[in-house]
């Protein structure tokens, strides 16, 4: 009989649960990113070359981008402070410029009169709020989301322990026989698909691969085990029965290989409803 665990006995358990850890600021590529992006922000729009307005948005993203790749998350805070940065060291590069030496952005029309001082710099400020407030932000966050996907198939590859392999054309046994593992399983996987299934998962595990199929009829799941031993063996249709009875939910198991299958393997396959053996010439009738 179960000990009845106590309402203080629950709060406990609860606040004893650990918490994730908050992912620090990394002041430090902050400000070095947000100064070099301000500093060279300005060199640009200063350049005598009105074509430099296209810099001034490549500029900001490259350097989110950048940042975006060093953090580890809160990409949004990283890019705000970014964009703040940045902003207010041009701000403060172009007042000094504008009001100090009377510089004039490059990408003022030659042809218009000559604006005053207030005029470039009201200018220059126009194009911080266009470039370096949203850009830098937006390059961090993209950069950032980028990262935790191609994390995310990393890990999602080395849970399934491979990757499979485009196979090729396969006409004979002969081209069946020569597939790689992973180039075999991807073959499978398609020839189940064209048959009415949909591959939900799969999984490399020693010298087999599983693929995890749901035929679309009957919302069925099967266990189609990929292996190119030498032959199929009894044992290998026992261990797939094992694990059809260890994980109820699969409705059927089937062993596919492009070579011969042992008697003895027919047979135990035969005496398991649940359990069918495939090999190579089989295959080949399936595909067409």
């Amino acid at each position: 009989m179960a000990t009845p665990v106590s309402q203080e006995t629950k709060t406990d358990l609860k606040d004893s649960k650990p918490q994730a850890a908050k992912v620090p600021l990394l002041w430090r590529q902050l400000w070095i990113a947000g100064l070099l992006t301000g500093v060279v922000w300005c060199l640009v729009i200063f350049a005598p070359f009105s074509w430099v307005i296209y810099l001034a948005g490549v500029i900001p993203i490259g350097g989110g981008i950048y940042l975006g790749r060093k953090i580890q998350g809160r990409a949004l805070v990283h890019g705000v402070i970014f964009s703040l940065i940045a902003s207010v060291t041009a701000l403060l590069i172009g007042s000094v410029l504008v009001f100090g030496f009377n510089a004039k952005p490059g990408l003022n029309d030659p042809n218009q009169p000559v604006p005053s001082q207030q005029g470039n710099f009201l200018t220059v400020a126009m194009m911080i709020a266009m470039t370096l407030l949203p850009f830098p932000a937006y390059g961090t966050v993209m950069a950032r989301r980028g990262q935790e996907r191609t994390q995310a198939m990393r890990d999602e590859m080395a849970s399934r322990g491979g990757q499979l392999e485009r196979p090729g054309r396969v006409v004979s046994i002969e081209d069946l026989e020569s597939l790689t593992l992973p180039k075999f399983g991807s073959w499978v996987a398609q020839l189940f698909r064209s048959n009415n299934f949909k591959l939900k998962n799969y999984k490399f595990d020693k010298d087999v691969i599983d693929l995890y199929l749901e035929r679309n009829e009957s919302t069925e799941l099967w266990l189609v085990r990929c292996t190119i031993s030498e032959s199929l063996k009894p044992g290998q249709v026992q261990e797939l029965y094992q694990d059809l009875r260890d994980n109820p939910e699969w409705h059927k198991g089937v062993i596919v290989t492009p070579l011969k299958v042992q008697e003895g393997a027919r047979k135990s396959a035969k005496a398991r409803p649940n359990v069918e053996v495939l090999d190579g010439e089989t295959l080949l009738e399936m595909n067409g």
